[in-house]
């Protein structure tokens, strides 16, 4: 059996019937002309891509082609683009004080490529000239300076470095540096000579040409081995073959040998190495048996020149007692 409508009673309250209530749906105000004159969307077209609520599309310059559709034909006929084309070197200038364009050439641009503009502006190359300067002359005093301090020479490097430093700073002269050089050169070598002697002078080097003194020595010494003597105690043997300095000290000190005898080889030239080693040692042998030292507990120990030694002039040799086992310490000559 139907209801009739409006559900129970005769009220038209909606609520009171048991139907449910559908929304109403919205209607899209209607808007007034849109830009540029074209109308305004009023409703939404399922069939259209454009959404009402999209922006309107930018306003037409005055006399431009509306845009075409997508697909649609041009027109017939030459076409003159909407924008200018841009110029392949860029924009140029652009108002009231630019130059007017060539025809046919897009407003704005370059009349000639910018490279062409360049050379124009800072020129195809030099455009002027003058005399070529001739280089000054090397300054002979600072050279021989450096040539003398490469030498070793030492105050005469030092000397001439000076010199030439005031020449080549007062006239056209050079080079400054290189007198500096010889400045540097020159008091390296000065100190160095300073040094040798200062050394040679305190017998550093253990140079002959002293004294030798026989016997005990009150304090240690170092000295050339042509300068020992009988009775000096030697603080220890090195063990190379060749010797070039030995330090005496008192007897009463441990020490490694005594020297017993010297002499003058007569030789007219070096007899070599080993004769001369073989003569002292023959003549040492005798001298330890003649002060009754020929037993297991000393050693001969002979000091002959080398070939250098020879050759600077050196003819002493010398003829040592050394302790086979501990060190001496006593005077063995007494």
């Amino acid at each position: 059996m139907a209801r009739p409508p409006g559900g129970h009673g005769s009220s038209g309250d909606p609520g009171a019937s048991g139907t449910p209530e559908v929304p109403a749906v919205p209607t899209i105000p209607q808007a007034g002309p849109g830009a540029g004159g074209g109308p305004a969307p009023t409703a939404w077209d399922p069939g259209s891509s454009r959404s009402p609520y999209a922006a309107a599309p930018p306003p037409s310059a005055p006399g431009a082609a509306p845009p075409s559709a997508p697909g649609a034909v041009p027109p017939a006929g030459p076409q003159q683009p909407a924008w200018p084309a841009p110029s392949p070197y860029g924009s140029g200038p652009t108002g009231a004080g630019a130059p007017p364009s060539s025809p046919g050439q897009p407003a704005g641009a370059f009349s000639s490529p910018p490279s062409e503009m360049a050379g124009q502006s800072a020129g195809a190359g030099p455009s002027f000239a003058m005399p070529q300067l001739t280089q000054a002359p090397l300054d002979a005093v600072s050279v021989a300076a450096v040539v003398t301090g490469v030498l070793a020479t030492g105050p005469v490097a030092l000397v001439l470095g000076l010199v030439g430093l005031r020449r080549t700073t007062r006239s056209w002269l050079r080079s400054p540096r290189i007198a500096v050089t010889g400045i540097v050169l020159g008091a390296v070598g000065s100190i160095a000579w300073v040094v040798v002697a200062i050394v040679a002078a305190l017998g550093g080097f253990g140079a002959s040409g002293g004294v030798a003194e026989p016997g005990d020595v009150a304090e240690p010494r170092v000295v050339h081995p042509s300068l020992t003597a009988a009775g000096n105690c030697v603080e220890a043997l090195p063990v190379q073959q060749e010797v070039g300095e030995l330090t005496l000290v008192p007897c009463a000190t441990p020490h490694a040998a005594q020297v017993l005898t010297t002499w003058e080889v007569e030789d007219a030239t070096y007899p070599g190495p080993e004769a001369i080693l073989a003569d002292a040692t023959e003549r040492c042998d005798g001298e330890l048996a003649d002060r009754g030292l020929d037993d297991a507990a000393h050693l001969a120990w002979p000091l002959v020149p080398a070939p250098g030694g020879w050759d600077e002039g050196q003819r002493t040799a010398s003829c040592l007692v050394r302790s086979a086992g501990a060190p001496l310490t006593e005077d063995l000559l007494g």
